[in-house]
């Protein structure tokens, strides 16, 4: 999942100014049509099949969750079940610059020199955690809404894998029937497929040669930067982050502790970011995502192209 980030050196003023209750949120979707051109931090992250694939930004792929929600309520409100209306959690106002997805940890000097891993800030804000469903006031009771989001056994349905494996689901819930809609018919298959696909190029990928060489560059630089105070030798990109969070959930009600950890990620995200430029680590993966996709592109290109005109699709609507 992504990262989520707020705007301009946001973390740094939301430490001077003290809690605040709310920043301001982007206005609906105004910078988050396909047509417009992706900032930096989104075109340059690597990611499995791009292109075809379209680059989503954070922004993008919110409103596509939203565009997905509405129908997955009509869809509920067909079965005779009232629920709340979904209310997830506000874009911060870096959402456009920051990729929906970044399997590789990667990050800019610019974004984690104005808001570190994108942590801490909304915590001090007092937003709601980003990556949890909230709960909704339903007429349902909690077995007819199971029912209706996940469907029934009696349609129940296999999806073929491109390893030869397969994935069931049920085609009479409203998940699946929201994800139809929106993406077109057919729209698991291409789902279950491509992240298949896409986590076997990072996989591969990650074991590359010279990914492995840059991560060791990476590391050694990371020590020398003093990062020990968050308590181990660093070996992947991911796990400073992984730290840094770590520490926020243990702080989380305590305003100084809270604070702290926010110099902190700062510190960390810093580092991290410039010691990934000077061990060229993005140079290192982006060549080796290029050379892991091919065997996947010429066994599987239809599958990959026909998922990327249906997100396309999605995303002009």
């Amino acid at each position: 999942m992504p990262s989520r980030f707020v705007t301009g050196a946001l973390l740094l003023a939301v430490l001077a100014a003290g809690t605040v209750a709310c920043a301001r949120p982007e206005s609906g979707g105004h910078a988050e049509g396909a047509a417009r051109a992706h900032p930096a931090a989104v075109a340059r992250t690597p990611v499995p099949f791009t292109p075809p694939v379209p680059a989503l930004s954070d922004g993008e792929q919110r409103r596509l969750d939203r565009a997905e929600n509405r129908l997955v309520d009509a869809c509920l409100k067909r079965k005779g079940i009232d629920v709340a209306p979904a209310k997830p959690p506000r874009p911060g106002p870096l959402s456009r610059e920051i990729p929906a997805w970044n399997p590789y940890a990667l990050l800019t000097d610019d974004l984690a020199d104005r808001d570190g891993y994108g942590l801490t800030s909304p915590v001090l804000r007092g937003e709601p955690p980003s990556d949890r469903e909230p709960e909704r006031e339903t007429s349902a009771g909690e077995a007819e809404w199971d029912r209706a989001m996940d469907g029934t056994d009696a349609h129940r349905e296999s999806v073929r894998l491109p390893t030869g494996g397969s994935v069931s689901r049920n085609t009479d819930g409203c998940r699946f029937r929201g994800g139809e809609e929106l993406y077109g018919e057919g729209w698991d298959r291409l789902l279950y497929g491509y992240q298949f696909l896409a986590n076997e190029v990072v996989a591969e990928a990650g074991r590359a040669p010279g990914v492995t060489a840059a991560r060791a560059r990476w590391s050694a630089c990371v020590t020398e930067s003093g990062l020990g105070k968050l308590g181990h030798r660093p070996g992947k990109p991911e796990r400073l982050r992984e730290r840094v969070a770590e520490r926020l959930d243990a702080a989380r009600g305590d305003g100084a502790a809270l604070e702290r950890v926010a110099r902190t990620e700062l510190d960390a995200a810093r580092a991290d970011a410039r010691c990934q430029r000077e061990s060229r680590l993005r140079e290192a993966v982006t060549a080796a995502q290029r050379e892991a996709e091919r065997p996947a592109l010429a066994a599987h290109g239809e599958l990959i192209a026909d998922y990327a005109r249906a997100l396309r699709a999605a995303l002009r609507d």
